[in-house]
């Protein structure tokens, strides 16, 4: 698939040929010129290895390949509320004005599912922090 790259990819693709650039002059390491630049040399050679696997560094594909990839990223959600019940769990914050009292009342309001419920009563009895951010 071609994308046009974005801002980051040309950023990373000007780190690279930075580091080059030092490599050549200073005769500085690949680790000590990322370091230099502020860059995780662990970073660089994953960027580095990217490009090269696409073909030469003034080919399009070794741009794209310097595309961030943000599909696999984040941890997975536990728990996530049902469109309605965002809808009464808000409603309930902004009467009460506190997202704790908002979720011990919306545990028995009428549009909480039943693993909602015990998602909450679970919680509750564990730990102090707030369970749903809304």
């Amino acid at each position: 698939m071609k994308t046009n790259p974005t801002r980051e990819a040309l950023r990373r693709q000007a780190i690279l040929d930075e580091i080059a650039r030092l490599q050549a002059e200073r005769g500085l390491s690949q680790n000590s010129a990322a370091r230099t630049l502020g860059e995780s040399p662990a970073t660089i050679s994953r960027w580095r290895a990217a490009a090269q696997s696409a073909g030469p560094a003034d080919c399009p594909e070794a741009l794209e390949a310097l595309q961030p990839k943000y599909e696999n990223c984040g941890r997975p959600a536990k728990f996530s509320l049902s469109l309605p019940e965002a809808r009464a769990l808000r409603l309930l914050r902004l009467q009460t004005g506190s997202l704790a009292l908002a979720v011990e009342e919306f545990a028995e309001h009428e549009s909480c599912r039943p693993q909602t419920r015990a998602a909450i009563n679970r919680f509750s009895r564990n730990s102090a922090r707030p369970l749903l951010e809304v």
